[in-house]
């Protein structure tokens, strides 16, 4: 007698061979409609991403400087001011006797899902200091949000930086007479 099947008193009652192919093309069809929808509702999700406006943007407008964490001052970093015309954004880092250390700039989106707000920038380049000359194209999000005179950005929320360490940078709006 075969795999899969029940015999009472020597007669072939039942072929459990069928119930396990019939499941085997359940769970494949299940997976196929998971996997079509996603392509589906994938794209549609991915539109619900609102892009910017001037509401979003303005707010962002001016300069900021960071709170620097412990591995700054270890790295000899001492000041790191960013700037934000438009969708440019320029970061300077500074160093002892605010030497310049780095500068670069970015072109950047900024996009909303829900409540969620994303910064997104890419064409980055080394303008001045340690790598100048240096191009790096590929877009680089996170996650932020400005309230008052504060700009939060948040690494390692997004998807696909589930490995990444979240990380929250805080940047204090300067005065208009400090910058």
């Amino acid at each position: 007698m075969g795999r899969g099947r029940v015999a009472i008193f020597g007669v072939a009652f039942f072929d459990f061979s069928v119930v396990q192919e019939l499941a085997m093309k359940s769970v494949f069809a299940l997976l196929m409609a998971v996997l079509l929808s996603n392509l589906v509702i994938g794209p549609a999700h991915a539109a619900e991403a609102r892009p910017s406006s001037g509401t979003e943007l303005n707010p962002l407008q001016g300069q900021w400087e960071r709170e620097l964490t412990p591995e700054d001052l270890k790295a000899g970093l001492r000041r790191a001011v960013k700037e934000i015309k438009g969708n440019k954004e320029t970061v300077t880092f500074y160093g002892e006797d605010n030497k310049l250390l780095r500068r670069h700039t970015v072109d950047f989106k900024l996009e909303k899902n829900g409540d969620i707000r994303v910064f997104t920038y890419f064409n980055m380049e080394v303008t001045d200091g340690d790598g100048k000359g240096n191009k790096r194209n590929d877009p680089v999000s996170y996650v932020y949000r400005v309230y008052e005179d504060r700009f939060f950005e948040v690494t390692g929320l997004l998807p696909g930086q589930e490995q990444q360490a979240v990380t929250v940078f805080l940047w204090k709006r300067l005065k208009k007479e400090t910058q």
